[in-house]
């Protein structure tokens, strides 16, 4: 094609692009995000989710919902240098004398970068040890992979704050 025939249909695009984001900014709202953007965002919310599901599965000490969101390959680091893999933390937080009742995570932030999350926060949990009432306040840093579709837990490392 010759500049001649191509030049009316940059104008044209390029009107309609002008017009479709003046448009779609004055709506507001994730219009204004890029593709990206727009993706990491959607993925953020699925890891969130998981780490929210990941949460109630350890107050409700759910073996195969934790399971299913972690990693075979998984790293569980406590705040004490104890470091698990997969079927130790599930064996000892399912049925092990420490006993979540209530868990909030604070603080919490998220970042994606294509089939990795790295999330933040600080953990405040009530808990009984052997029956002896614990207050658990500890920093954590969660790496989820996707995998299959699913965002899941590879690694946690806790620390003293």
């Amino acid at each position: 094609m010759k500049i001649q025939q191509v030049l009316p249909l940059l104008i044209i695009f390029s009107i309609c692009t002008t017009a479709c984001t003046t448009t779609d900014k004055k709506k507001g709202g994730d219009h204004n995000l890029s593709d990206r953007e727009l993706v990491i965002k959607n993925s953020s919310m699925a890891v969130e989710a998981t780490v929210k599901q990941f949460t109630v599965a350890m107050e409700k000490r759910e073996s195969s919902i934790l399971a299913k969101l972690t990693c075979e390959e998984l790293s569980y680091g406590h705040s004490t240098g104890k470091i698990q893999d997969k079927e130790q933390f599930i064996e000892d937080l399912v049925h092990g004398p420490f006993v979540f009742k209530t868990i909030k995570l604070e603080k919490q932030t998220t970042t994606v970068e294509d089939s990795t999350a790295i999330v933040r926060h600080i953990f405040v949990a009530d808990a009984m040890d052997n029956d002896t009432p614990v207050k658990v306040r500890i920093g954590n840093i969660l790496v989820l992979v996707l995998s299959n579709g699913k965002w899941m837990l590879l690694a946690r490392q806790a620390y003293k704050l």
